[in-house]
Order: C-alpha cells, then sequence, then structure tokens
C-alpha cells in the first residue's frame, strides 16, 4: 500500500487514543502490511519501524521506493535501452514483478520501463 495524504499519521497501537508514533508527509510513500484489523492497519516504512495507521489513510497503489539511482529500461534487460534515470528516493508507480525486474512509472516525469528490483523498496514479494 502507500500514503494517500501528505500528512498522515502513525500510531502506537490501534485506536486514536494511543500516541502519534511518527508524522509521515510524503504523500505515496511504500508501506508494507504486517497486520491489520477492520479499521486499522498495522504498517512497516522504508526504515523498518512499524506503526497503526487508519485503513483510510492507505492508498492500494503500490508504490516503490528508489534506493539508490536507478536507469529504466526499455526492457527487462540491462543491456536495454536506457529510458530515463530514477534518484534515490524517487517514488515509482509499482506495476508488475518478474525475474528481478519491475515495471514502474515515474508519474511526476511521465517515464515507464523496467527497474532492478533490488533497486526498489516496496517491491517485495508480498
Amino acid at each position: 500500500v502507500s500514503l494517500k495524504y501528505s500528512t498522515s499519521n502513525g500510531r502506537t497501537g490501534h485506536s486514536s487514543d494511543h500516541p502519534v508514533a511518527w508524522q509521515y508527509t510524503q504523500r505515496g510513500l511504500p508501506m508494507i502490511v504486517v497486520a491489520e484489523t477492520e479499521i486499522w492497519r498495522k504498517v512497516r516504512d522504508v526504515n523498518g519501524d512499524e506503526t497503526w495507521m487508519k485503513r483510510r489513510l492507505l492508498d492500494g497503489t503500490r508504490m516503490a521506493l528508489v534506493r539508490s539511482e536507478l536507469s529504466l529500461r526499455a526492457k527487462p534487460r540491462s543491456d536495454s535501452k536506457k529510458i530515463a534515470t530514477a534518484g534515490k528516493g524517487a517514488l515509482l508507480r509499482l506495476e508488475t514483478c518478474e525475474n528481478g525486474w519491475c515495471r514502474v512509472t515515474d508519474t511526476q516525469k511521465n517515464n515507464a520501463g523496467y527497474a532492478l528490483q533490488t533497486l526498489l523498496w516496496g517491491a517485495e514479494p508480498l
């Protein structure tokens, strides 16, 4: 999942009575759901921290965070034509992953291509 809003609170427990542990300020940031209740989701962020968030704060769109600068390729091969570059920390919409490559879209630059799965956080198999 990813964050739906540019400001979202992660809490220490699954109720609004629990204190805010983290305030996330980046819309689209990928999160991994590790537990859930009807209203709440326990999520893990890129730093490995886990917090509880209301389900409505999360979007089903899968996003990936670029771990280090990478090249988007036309085909899922390292010798394929380079389409664009994505810098460390860029957010890419994750479409599919197969054989160590992921089809991604950089929605900021309107580029789509293939990136090595190991260079993307949030692209791990669920």
